[in-house]
Formats: structure tokens, sequence, C-alpha cells
């Protein structure tokens, strides 16, 4: 599809008089960028380099249908209804597999650090994929204990203000320690 610049011409008149009441002339031409009117996820640099099992990586990415939106877990979820947590028996039956199937592709997610299991719920590890451009930073905390390299991932300024945090936690042990003795 060549962009040809191309222009529309109209005309308002009154059909008694023959008058011409208004006219205009407008371009047309396709725009810069398009939207697509669909769910977009973004999968990482991460996921495809550390996922090296092609089945895993695609049975991972068709289900990143099912992340809830701010907080990176896994739900089946509808507007105007409350989430429901995936269970691995919900996952096989996304992805078409037997429970059996979908275990080791779990064991597997969680060994790789691009799943987490916290709290009873399942957590896609945002520096393999998101759904929103943010994060919650409710479990961030156990998403970093969990795997270490995610803090690289995060914002300079977020790395350096979780790094006072742990600075001050660190120091508020000592002083404890130190009353003890």
């Amino acid at each position: 599809m060549k962009n040809k610049q191309l222009s529309s011409t109209f005309c308002i008149c009154d059909e008694e008089t023959g008058g011409i009441i208004s006219e205009g002339k407008r371009s047309i031409r396709m725009p810069d960028t398009v939207r697509f009117n669909q769910r977009f996820y973004k999968v990482s640099q991460r996921a495809i380099d550390v996922l090296t099992n092609y089945n895993h990586l695609g049975q991972f990415c068709k289900l990143l249908e099912n992340i809830e939106y701010d907080t990176n877990r896994l739900t089946i979820s509808a507007v105007g209804t409350k989430s429901i947590v995936i269970k691995q028996t919900d996952m096989a039956e996304i992805l078409g597999l037997s429970t059996r199937t979908v275990n080791a592709l779990v064991k597997y997610l969680k060994e790789k650090r691009a799943i987490f299991k916290i709290e009873g719920a399942h957590y896609i590890n945002p520096s393999f994929a998101m759904r929103s451009a943010y994060i919650s930073t409710e479990y961030l905390e156990e998403m970093l204990k969990l795997d270490h390299e995610l803090k690289t991932y995060l914002p300079e300024q977020v790395q350096s203000t979780i790094n006072k945090l742990e600075r001050a936690e660190l120091a508020k042990w000592h002083i404890e320690e130190a009353e003890k003795i």
C-alpha cells in the first residue's frame, strides 16, 4: 500500500438556488502509527534467553493470557467479577495438557525463576513478561528473595531505594544484636 497524497472535497449547496452554503477540502493519508484493538503481552528478552526449551517457552506464552493486570498473578478474571487464582489443574485445562505435564512445566519455570509461587498463587516474574507497563510492589520483596537477578531489571532509582532500605534493615538488625550482648 503506497501512501499517496489524496484529498477529499465536499460541498453543501442549496438545491433550489444552487448557491454553495459551505465547502471544504481535507487530505487523506495513512497515519505514521496504527493502534491494534487487542490485548498485548510483553515478553522480555530474558524469557527468550532463559527458557531454552521452546515447548516450555510456548506454553509459558500461552499462560500470559491469564496475567492479572498490575500484579502479574495468574488468574481467571472478567470485568466485574472477582479474580480466581489459577491452580495447576487450571493450567492443564488452559494449555490442553495433562496435570503431570503441567507439573513438570511449573517445576521447570520455577527452576528458571520465570514463575513464582507466593501465598498459594502463581506469579509471572516481571523480568520475563508483563501485562502492563507497571507492577504493584506488594509482592516485589518476596520476588526479589526468590530471584536476586530481578533487581538488575529494575530502574536505577528503584534499585537505589531498595539498597537504602536493605542497609537500613541491616543496620537495625546489627543494633538489635548489639543490644542482646
